[in-house]
């Protein structure tokens, strides 16, 4: 396993190579992570929208006011009311339905990106920046498409979950996730578009 040393990187989950019931993250903190179903494949790990989840530590449920979300997904159906990241009861959460992708800041929802869903079947690489009492955006595939106001304050993160709400009982995602990536800073857009031209191939 090759640890990344960046600072700032939070969670990172190459779920494309790491094959098992527990992960452990490629960061510096090498947090580990349990898995309930979410077979691995070689694109990433398949959840089948039924009861598949991953668990995460409770140090990454803790997101600093300012933050990055990247994630590489492909819905196997078209997705209906699906989570693809939970937070402590949906306070920060990436959320899919039938019509669009959108991302939570809270659960009042001050903060909501809508991006087009693509059909089933199709790879799309998410890119969501929050930061406490600002702005954030929304990317698709490297490029930024959509802005939305955050929450004055920070909600307070406990349980975090990818692949189901935070409590692992339901909103349950069916598809792939090739990876996972929270930042504790928000990228650039030049970051977040170098990001998906040197990850892209791996979902062509």
């Amino acid at each position: 396993m090759k640890l990344i040393f960046d600072p700032i990187l939070v969670l990172c989950l190459p779920l494309h190579k790491l094959e098992g019931s527990s992960l452990k993250s490629e960061d510096a903190c090498g947090h580990l992570c349990t898995v309930t179903g979410a077979l691995w494949r070689p694109a990433g790990r398949l959840f089948d929208g039924s009861d598949d989840n991953i668990l995460l530590p409770t140090a990454t449920a803790t997101m600093p006011a300012t933050g990055t979300i990247i994630v590489w997904y492909n819905a196997t159906s078209p997705p209906d009311g699906d989570y693809i990241y939970s937070r402590n009861s949906d306070e920060l959460a990436v959320y899919a339905d039938t019509n669009d992708v959108i991302l939570y800041y809270d659960s009042v929802e001050p903060y909501r990106i809508n991006l087009t869903v693509p059909s089933s079947g199709v790879w799309t690489c998410l890119g969501f920046t929050f930061t406490q009492g600002s702005i954030g955006y929304g990317y698709e595939n490297g490029v930024q498409v959509a802005s939305g106001s955050c929450s004055a304050t920070a909600p307070a993160g406990t349980v975090a979950r990818i692949g189901s709400n935070s409590a692992g009982t339901g909103r349950f995602y069916p598809g792939l996730i090739g990876e996972f990536l929270l930042y504790s800073r928000v990228l650039t857009p030049q970051e977040i578009q170098r990001h998906y031209l040197a990850t892209k191939w791996r979902y062509q």
